[in-house]
């Protein structure tokens, strides 16, 4: 049974390498440093601060630290909910979740590698407040 279950595995582990699957793997930026402000802003900035972790550093450093190579500025951020379907009765059942980001990307000198940018996502749902008839 052990040789059955470790050919098995064997068979699984080689179609999975072969179909491209790994594993994920730190990720490499182009800098080694980023400083992302509003530094205790909203959730789109802590997002962006928990996935690049390590690299963060403050804008303004303390003596004898060494700045970031480029800051993250969210200069705007908006969640918007909206209902866009009800049923007979009048209880919401299909809303639209959206969220805009507007941001830039420059380095601690002023040069502005990426300007003042909008981005949109936006995601349907449908609610799900449904009785049980028991």
């Amino acid at each position: 049974m052990n040789r059955r279950s470790f050919v098995a595995g064997a068979v699984a582990t080689s179609l999975l390498a072969g179909c491209g699957f790994h594993l994920r793997a730190s990720q490499s930026f182009v800098f080694d440093t980023v400083a992302v402000t509003p530094e205790t802003g909203g959730a789109v900035a802590a997002e962006l601060v928990r996935y690049l972790g390590a690299s963060v550093r403050p804008v303004a450093p303390p003596a004898g630290g060494v700045a970031p190579q480029m800051i993250v500025d969210i200069l705007q951020e908006l969640r918007e909910k909206t209902v866009v379907g009800v049923n007979a009765t009048g209880q919401v059942r299909e809303f639209q979740l959206r969220i805009q980001v507007k941001f830039r990307v420059r380095t601690p000198q002023g040069r502005e590698l990426i300007p003042d940018t909008d981005l949109v996502q936006q995601l349907l749902r449908r609610s799900c407040n449904r009785k049980r008839w028991t």
